[in-house]
């Protein structure tokens, strides 16, 4: 009998763990809004048309590995609060088609991103286009690159991370940037550039010196 119940107990704390860790859907007109909760372990927030809103915030407190998807199908853009991430900007837009990945650590909301590498060691690089809305260029020992090129051009508000784990500094080739005196990235560095297409360039924004290694998605 004993045996049972201690059965049904660990049976029932398994459920619950799935439970809890299976996403949720979410959507403008689910939740009044564009205040993504942050009540759920993980979430997928999605708008379409009929189903949207022109700002987005993430929660402003979470538990920690939390995550939050949001995708964009609708015809209208929607501006998506960044004052919360380790991203320094005040918004991204999202347009039609769009994706972002967040996950919450150490306070705040971490962004995933997709990430590329040097095609060789020790040569000049080019960092290729992506249709992701933020994307990540790494370097370490072993695959480092002394200069770096930005994308000739991305999707307006696309955000673009390059990290370096390496041992030498790497220089930002200045052609594809708006502001040509970007200092030199070094290891620990990350650098985040936004796409601004009205000028079919590249702003520096800062470094993001709490940017932690995503998972790509």
């Amino acid at each position: 009998m004993k045996k049972n119940l201690i059965h049904a107990l660990a049976l029932a704390f398994l459920l619950s763990a799935s439970i809890s860790a299976h996403s949720v859907e979410l959507s403008p007109n689910s939740i009044g809004g564009g205040n993504i909760p942050g009540t759920h372990r993980n979430v997928n927030f999605t708008t379409s048309d009929g189903n949207w809103t022109e700002v987005l915030w993430l929660p402003n407190s979470a538990r920690e590995g939390d995550t939050i998807n949001i995708s964009s199908s609708a015809t209208y853009s929607s501006k998506l609060m960044m004052g919360n991430t380790n991203i320094p900007t005040g918004s991204i837009t999202l347009y039609t088609g769009d994706y972002v990945r967040f996950r919450y650590g150490a306070g705040v909301w971490l962004a995933d991103a997709a990430t590329s590498t040097p095609p060789n060691n020790g040569g000049p690089a080019v960092i290729p286009s992506s249709r992701g809305k933020i994307n990540r260029f790494y370097i370490q020992d072993g695959l480092w690159s002394p200069e770096i090129t930005l994308p000739s051009g991305a999707a307006d508000d696309s955000i673009q991370l390059i990290s370096s784990d390496a041992q030498w500094d790497a220089m930002i080739s200045p052609y594809n940037v708006a502001a040509r005196n970007t200092p030199a990235l070094r290891r620990g560095d990350t650098f985040v550039f936004k796409y601004n297409s009205a000028i079919q360039k590249w702003e520096f924004l800062g470094n993001s010196t709490s940017y932690r290694s995503p998972r790509p998605y």
